[in-house]
């Protein structure tokens, strides 16, 4: 637990390092004990320059103290795993290190589920832990935990089998650079690696083409919201060689250095946290790390969720909804067709059970329990006895006409059975509504397995609300996995309600 000396240490090290935070700004605890910025009594306009942070302050590859060890890398798992290392050295250092009053503030767990199972990297109660993981099962979190990369690892098997074979000898050949100035004896672990990950993955920045992803001091101490006070100014298209913003020798072969105009100015040495709306006095100043971030996401990646996300969604893979078709191939080149989607795009948007996702195949529901537009085509291609046959997207088009007909004539309301679901008269030809129930039947049919997959074994029945109430606040992992379940099946309920209305109609018309 960090304690009022950490922060004052900390702002120490700011001023010696040319970290200025602006004096209507003020360095505290959050209500869950770790550090937050906050306002003073003074209101802060739009477009103020809140924090300025020297370049030479932040701790990269290029900037740390194993810099010529450590190859940068300009993104992935790659450029995190890099930064593991650096920062992991510089902890190695103590408080010799020249971070150090940054350091000794940050936190000491960053509690992300990659580490739920790892018993000796954690503080937490080993059972806490395994039984979260067990209820995150099925879920969205769940999937990013146990993606592999093209070598078939997940990422926390990447990050031992990197550190055994790379970090632990480079820290042991090197170890001149660190060992002599820590207190006492200190030996690396891969537990001390994956803790310095776990503050890579959750605090890091990506800064410029020369430090790349970077650690940048009191940038990291602003908590996270979708609608953010501030974010961090950086121009990205410096010299990846020097960090210069101006011309450089690195910009001209052959040319002396001495030849090149260097204009750079004071403000070309700073990075800058500026404000985006007013800021009330007295409130917390949050910025956001991702405004299109799921609560998987930043769980995993930061270890915490928000009590409401409208980013939000549950995702399919191609197998798990094609269940091996043998048309699929000709059915992904009209999925991924811009003539076939834009010439729906428009009615789609017509429909309260549809939405429209960027360029790309994504097989999905959004948070409203929206099916997404290639889903739909999917599975209306699926539906079809001509499959991917000739006129794919004019028999899609008429069966999002018939879609939208029911759609209008029936509600979307938990009043389910009630004397509001009138007979619909279609007009439509038989297949063409064997084909609308197909599709309805196949979304309420992968709602329901989700359902059955996600959580603990049996939980499908159980009142998640009840589940939840009856769990101690020390359980919070299982609390928040629970949450997630909770979260999800809420998602699943409201599509599958709203395609079972669909059924109902047709079902009565063709009866």
């Amino acid at each position: 637990m960090l304690g009022l000396d950490s922060i004052s240490l900390l702002l120490e090290w700011c001023t010696i390092n040319s970290v200025l935070i602006d004096p209507r700004l003020r360095i505290d605890f959050d209500e869950h004990g770790g550090l937050g910025v906050f306002s003073t009594e003074n209101a802060i306009p739009q477009d103020a320059t809140l924090v300025r942070i020297a370049k030479d302050s932040v701790l990269s590859t290029r900037s740390c103290s194993l810099a010529d060890y450590i190859p940068p890398v300009p993104y992935g798992l790659g450029a995190q795993i890099a930064l593991s290392l650096a920062l992991y050295g510089e902890i190695l250092k103590g408080s010799s290190s020249r971070w150090f009053g940054y350091l000794q503030a940050l936190p000491t767990e960053v509690d992300i589920p990659l580490f739920w199972g790892h018993q000796t990297a954690s503080t937490r109660s080993p059972e806490d832990g395994s039984q979260a993981l067990t209820w995150l099962t099925g879920t969205e979190a769940d999937k990013v935990l146990h993606q592999k990369a093209e070598n078939e690892m997940t990422i926390l098997e990447e990050l031992i089998q990197h550190y055994r074979d790379v970090g632990e000898p480079l820290l042991l050949r090197n170890s001149g650079i660190w060992k002599g100035f820590s207190s006492g004896s200190v030996t690396p672990t891969v537990e001390g690696f994956l803790h310095a990950y776990s503050l890579v993955s959750s605090r890091a920045f990506l800064v410029d083409a020369y430090h790349g992803l970077s650690m940048v001091p009191i940038a990291d101490a602003f908590n996270h919201v979708n609608e953010n006070h501030v974010h961090l100014e950086s121009d990205f298209n410096v010299c990846s060689e020097c960090g210069s913003l101006s011309e450089c020798a690195h910009d001209r072969d052959g040319v002396p250095a001495d030849f090149v105009n260097n204009n750079e100015s004071e403000n070309d040495s700073f990075y800058e946290m500026v404000s985006n709306i007013p800021i009330p006095p007295y409130s917390e100043v949050f910025n956001t790390y991702g405004d299109t971030l799921t609560n998987a996401q930043l769980l995993t990646r930061y270890g915490f969720t928000l009590d409401a996300n409208e980013n939000d969604n549950l995702t399919w893979t191609l197998d798990e909804v094609s269940q091996n078709c043998k048309q699929l191939g000709e059915m992904l080149r009209i999925i991924n067709d811009d003539f076939t989607v834009n010439q729906l795009r428009e009615i789609f948007s017509q429909s309260q059970l549809i939405y429209s996702t960027p360029p790309g195949l994504f097989l999905g529901i959004n948070g409203d329990g929206r099916v997404s537009d290639k889903l739909w085509i999917l599975l209306g291609l699926l539906s079809s006895d001509r499959g991917a046959s000739a006129g794919p997207t004019a028999l899609l088009r008429r069966l999002i006409d018939l879609q939208l007909l029911v759609e209008s004539r029936t509600q979307f309301s938990d009043d389910s059975d009630s004397e509001n679901k009138q007979n619909v008269p279609l007009g439509a030809d038989p297949a063409l509504s064997d084909m609308l129930l197909k599709m309805a039947y196949s979304i309420v049919s992968i709602c329901r397995a989700r359902k059955r997959s996600g959580g603990v074994p049996g939980s499908e029945s159980q009142n998640l609300g009840d589940v939840l109430d009856a769990l101690p606040p020390a359980q919070s992992r299982i609390r928040t996995a629970v949450a997630i379940v909770m979260s999800e099946r809420s998602i699943l309920d409201s599509c599958e309600a709203g395609w079972k209305d669909v059924i109902f109609a047709v079902e009565r018309h063709v009866g």
